[in-house]
């Protein structure tokens, strides 16, 4: 009996690498585990040189945030999307909706919007953009993510808060929100003490890089023993020149990656080795009711976390709240961050649960989708 090969499916993003931990070890590893297409990941080139004999990765994008090849780049991702013809695309750049759209208008194919993110509300209140762009850009990402409504097939939603927050999803929407996803059998191993500090993931002004790294200072100028790991990517080239300087004659912060992706695997092992994670959100209409993804897998791995104050959180995560310390970290005292450390470390974490069947239960369940 002849071979039918699968048919293809495509995951596409203009910023995120290929073995980025959404794409590939979300979505990814299992719709490929599913057997029922071939599964492509187009995106940006990845330090972590990921092999996987299931999943095929074109590492198409690398350039600058911004740039002119950014905003040409869906031109890149159309070529290859009709170079793979795939049955399904799935996207979570709205960047890449307009030419998505003119393929399945070409081809008759499906399209998923994977939704990590309220774009235009980041665009308005974050610091990425230029003040007097910042309106008429988050009305044109607006406008192109409403106006694709009839075009695609369902929203993927990684975040609750999104179902009220974006109107063009009502009735066409499935939660799969951006819960832990072990690559392996998860070990905790007993912490050392209470004085390494970590700052993982994404390096910006708006995610309290600079909170973390004045808090740090404060802390050691207090107990030598207090040291801060930032590890992660610092997509903006004015953050990656203010951190270099702020750390600057500070031995006691090491800094991994910031001007280059980490792979997501050594920012787990950074969790693995500290004592304490640092989430110190400046708390905006963009982030305010979004659980943070690093809460996740801090939890994972029962690292005891201090947070920013946010009211939201404080109630949607109140189970843990023997393991988390809610603080102002630009008006709270040394003093008062010192004792809270230690005391997290002695309580220790409250038990997570990592429900390891998440993802499977929910794309067993989308199974006839990619047909």
């Amino acid at each position: 009996m002849p071979h039918i090969p699968k048919p293809n499916l495509v995951i596409g993003s203009v910023l995120r690498p290929v073995d980025d931990h959404r794409m590939y070890g979300k979505l990814g590893i299992h719709i490929a585990a599913l057997d029922v297409c071939q599964v492509h990941i187009v995106g940006f080139c990845s330090q972590g040189n990921v092999r996987n004999g299931t999943i095929l990765f074109h590492p198409l994008f690398n350039f600058p945030r911004m740039s002119v090849r950014r905003f040409l780049s869906p031109i890149g991702f159309l070529k290859k999307i009709i170079q793979l013809k795939p049955e399904t695309v799935i996207v979570n750049s709205p960047d890449l909706l307009i030419v998505t759209i003119l393929y399945k208008i070409l081809f008759g194919k499906k399209i998923f919007y994977d939704v990590l993110e309220n774009h235009a509300a980041n665009i308005l209140f974050a610091n990425t953009y230029p003040l007097f762009v910042r309106r008429p850009l988050a009305f044109i990402v607006r406008l192109v993510e409403s106006l694709s409504r009839p075009f695609v097939e369902g929203y993927w939603l990684a975040e609750r808060a999104y179902e009220h927050e974006l109107p063009f999803v009502k009735g066409k929407y499935t939660f799969i929100e951006n819960r832990f996803a072990p690559p392996t059998d998860v070990v905790v191993k007993p912490r050392r003490g209470s004085f390494r500090l970590l700052y993982a993931g994404t390096i910006s002004e708006s995610y309290g890089v600079f909170e973390a790294i004045a808090l740090a200072k404060r802390l050691f100028a207090a107990d030598s023993r207090f040291c801060l790991t930032l590890i992660g990517y610092a997509a903006q080239p004015s953050i990656r020149r203010r951190v270099y300087e702020e750390c600057a004659g500070c031995p006691y912060i090491e800094l991994i990656g910031i001007g280059s992706l980490v792979p997501h695997s050594r920012i787990l092992e950074s969790i693995r080795l500290s004592d304490i994670g640092l989430l110190p959100y400046r708390v905006n209409d963009a982030v305010k009711h979004r659980i943070p993804t690093k809460f996740y897998e801090y939890a994972a791995f029962s690292l005891p976390m201090i947070i920013s104050q946010n009211p939201f959180w404080e109630d949607s995560l109140a189970a843990y709240s023997t393991s988390t310390h809610y603080v102002d970290f630009h008006e709270a005292s040394t003093e008062d961050i010192i004792f809270r450390i230690h005391e997290l470390s002695d309580i220790g974490f409250s038990n997570y649960s990592i429900d390891i069947t998440y993802y499977t239960h929910i794309f067993s369940n989308l199974r006839n989708a990619f047909h």
